[in-house]
């Protein structure tokens, strides 16, 4: 389907038509839409979403429980009566603890790939409009920033754990 679309938007092919790369970019738009309504209606907040990217945030406290819910999420939206999704292929690709989101270019946050193992990821491209003494100094802010909120989601979570024993 991918090489479909590629054909079908590229101007310099001989059989393009304008019109119907129109209409299956609006069918394209529309099932992505209702692909989005469907996972909002499962319970995920969408954190960011295009046609290649799906961020969402399960709002679960462990590593399997995410997992668990975003596999879950994946086989019943994908199972769909009307296959209408039949030939999306999602693949989770990392779990992220924590973010701080702002666009595709700047982030910030803990990934936890297997459960325990943390790793930090940063990207912050609006580093380059500043100047280099602040875009330098820039992300030591966000990382101790970080570290403490997850801290004080830790120590919540084990408040929560421990009330229920």
């Amino acid at each position: 389907m991918q090489n479909l679309y590629k054909w079908l938007i590229t101007r310099t092919n001989s059989l393009y038509d304008p019109l119907l790369h129109r209409l299956v970019k609006q069918i394209t738009k529309s099932l992505f839409y209702t692909f989005m309504l469907k996972v909002k209606a499962m319970g995920f907040k969408i954190v960011f979403a295009n046609f290649e990217r799906l961020i969402v945030s399960t709002e679960n406290n462990t590593h399997q429980e995410a997992v668990n819910r975003t596999k879950f999420m994946l086989s019943k939206c994908l199972e769909d009566e009307k296959k209408k999704y039949r030939y999306i292929i999602l693949t989770p690709v990392r779990v992220w603890k924590l973010i701080l989101w702002r666009d595709t270019h700047n982030f910030a946050g803990f990934t936890e790939n297997e459960p325990g193992e943390m790793q930090y990821e940063s990207n912050w491209e609006l580093t380059k409009n500043l100047s280099p003494q602040i875009a330098k100094v820039l992300p030591g802010p966000i990382f101790v920033y970080l570290q403490k909120i997850s801290k004080i989601k830790d120590d919540i979570i084990k408040d929560l754990q421990k009330d229920h024993r």
